[in-house]
């Protein structure tokens, strides 16, 4: 039984993990946005921001489903 709780701990640090990495993503996806639209605004080429933009979106949605697979599960209730 004691190996069962490693493994639900386990995954919940891994969750939590990924929810820091999650909120570090959104940041630097809100800055790239942020540096996209002024670049094609100020008529300067925007192409490599837009891909920068694109990988930083399909990395973030990986990751979100992989967070949605390592969902913790709720605890046991002990036996009297």
């Amino acid at each position: 039984m004691a190996n069962g709780g490693y493994r639900d701990r386990k995954a919940q640090r891994i969750g939590e993990n990924l929810d820091v990495l999650l909120g570090l993503l959104a940041f630097a996806g809100l800055v790239l946005v942020i540096v996209t639209v002024v670049v094609q605004m100020s008529g300067q080429p925007a192409w490599m921001w837009s891909l920068a933009l694109l990988a930083w979106s399909l990395c973030c949605g990986t990751l979100w489903k992989i967070r949605s697979r390592i969902r913790p599960r709720p605890p046991r209730n002990p036996t009297p």
